[in-house]
């Protein structure tokens, strides 16, 4: 193999009715908008759907069908043939470490497979879940901590909310619906949040309080979802360094073994910079393996 992509795209097990009913409605509001907004140009679905072609309910080679729409994995990976309804899961072989030199290494999988590449880019999520992975210390010393957020959800009885923003606290309230169909006619979807989890408990009580300083009485909520405790960005840019402070996509001193995510690389915030970072790893990887492959062209 020429090269090979760590990530951690390991999706939850277990499923339940209500996850299966709000992902068949998200993708039916996806289609209604693809379908009501023709523009004559290409349209690009991407994001974590949390969806299997393999999972009846999810009906995803329907939502591929119904849009005219392309899936490059399955042309690239599968053939052209997605996997069908019903069929077993496709899941992963979970990495163990990189092993190995420059040009030639070999990447351990837990079940005791070893998988040669030239080049190896790492996606795992964290930096620290990365630098377990790799064969030496990368010496990523003084990144910052994770970015952490208590958020609550109120599904409200009224679509009088405005957006709100705390002065002395980071605290934010943005009404969601009936900007997006995320509730029935005439009720709404609030989503309060603050910056840097503390407690479960006071961090609730003071999103709470915040909601009713926003004119959202108790009597308004029809129902409510508390998270206390949500990553954000899973490493906070240190002061003095900034972005350009985080860690190179290209891992110092171990030629052909790149990083991609939220807190690699020096373009980017949030999404962007995993993005960025992706793109940057990609491209340095296939850089990587060129002369690997003229080598087996000549040696052939």
């Amino acid at each position: 193999m020429i090269s090979a992509v760590i990530s951690a795209s390991k999706e939850r097990i277990l499923t339940s009715s209500g996850d299966e009913t709000a992902r068949e409605a998200e993708w039916n509001q996806l289609t209604s908008w693809i379908q009501a907004n023709p523009t004559g140009d290409a349209v690009i679905v991407a994001g974590d759907t949390n969806s299997r072609y393999t999972r009846t309910a999810d009906d995803l080679a329907g939502f591929v069908a119904n849009n005219g729409l392309t899936d490059a994995w399955v042309q690239l990976e599968l053939g052209g043939t997605a996997p069908a309804a019903g069929s077993p899961d496709l899941v992963c072989n979970e990495v163990a470490g990189i092993s190995g030199e420059p040009g030639a290494w070999r990447v351990r999988t837990l079940s005791g497979e070893e998988i040669p590449a030239a080049a190896v880019v790492v996606a795992t999520g964290t930096p620290a879940g990365t630098r377990r992975l790799l064969p030496a210390d990368p010496g990523w010393d003084g990144l910052g901590p994770a970015v952490t957020a208590a958020c609550l959800d109120l599904g409200v009885r009224h679509i009088r909310t405005r957006l709100t923003f705390g002065i002395d606290e980071p605290l934010y309230l943005s009404p969601h619906a009936p900007g997006g169909k995320l509730a029935p006619a005439g009720m709404g979807m609030v989503h309060v949040m603050r910056y840097g989890a503390t407690s479960a408990s006071a961090d609730r009580a003071r999103l709470e309080a915040f909601a009713a300083s926003a004119g959202i009485a108790a009597g308004d909520i029809a129902t409510s979802r508390f998270l206390p405790k949500m990553t954000v960005a899973t490493a906070l840019p240190t002061v003095g360094t900034g972005l350009a402070g985080r860690p190179p996509v290209a891992v110092e001193g171990t030629p052909g073994l790149f990083v991609a995510g939220d807190w690699a690389g020096p373009a980017g915030w949030l999404s962007d910079a995993s993005l960025a970072s992706g793109e940057q790893a990609g491209l340095l990887a296939a850089r990587a393996v060129q002369p690997v492959a003229r080598a087996s062209l000549t040696a052939a």
